[in-house]
């Protein structure tokens, strides 16, 4: 019965696996495994969206064992028209070719380094602040969560096409770094993303 079940589970998987790239219009483009990819978490919903960042997390990819960073955002038509509009849910997995790029995004969304509540700082001296994160946190089964406080110009959201309103999509690749990468930041990502219970 219990060969049974784990032959049940792993067709399931591969069914699962198999409507990520269901799209008929969709080709895979050479490197794809380099490549973010997009999942709808909340009701669905598709378009050209600002992104502001909730929460992010390290994992590894099944089976291949590709370090990922997850990052969780709320998407909005714009700042002047904040009201959430969904969330998604994006992989970014890292290799030698993604490593800085998927530091500068992170950068790019205000992380300082830090990951709460391991690391003391922002949220802390915020009481509703804090519990929201920590609620967020929780409920996605996590302990701790790469930070994003907000900067004197407030939070700061990227732009993000949604092309699929439910269900995994490529993205396209993140943007190069424009700069140096932080030696710091650079050292504490690869602690997190080759000890990704660190945050679970």
């Amino acid at each position: 019965m219990g060969q049974l079940r784990r032959l049940h589970r792993k067709i399931e998987r591969k069914e699962a696996e198999k409507k990520i790239w269901e799209d008929e219009e969709a080709t895979i483009p050479d490197g794809h495994l380099a490549l973010p990819v997009g999942n709808v978490v909340s009701a669905p919903v598709k378009g050209d969206f600002l992104s502001i960042p909730l929460f992010a997390w390290t994992g590894r990819r099944v089976r291949v064992n590709t370090p990922l960073v997850m990052v969780t955002v709320l998407l909005i038509n714009s700042i002047e028209d904040p009201q959430p509009r969904g969330t998604l849910q994006v992989e970014l997995p890292i290799f030698k070719t993604t490593e800085l790029a998927t530091l500068a995004a992170l950068e790019r969304y205000g992380w300082d380094g830090r990951i709460w509540p391991l690391d003391p700082g922002w949220p802390d001296a915020d009481a509703v602040e804090a519990n929201n994160l920590k609620d967020l946190i929780e409920q996605a089964g996590l302990r701790s969560t790469f930070t994003f406080p907000p900067s004197e110009q407030g939070i700061s959201a990227q732009a993000v096409k949604v092309s699929r309103a439910k269900g995994a999509f490529l993205m396209p690749p993140l943007p190069d770094p424009t700069s140096d990468p932080d030696p710091k930041k650079l050292e504490r990502l690869r602690e997190l993303y080759q000890n990704p219970t660190m945050l679970l």
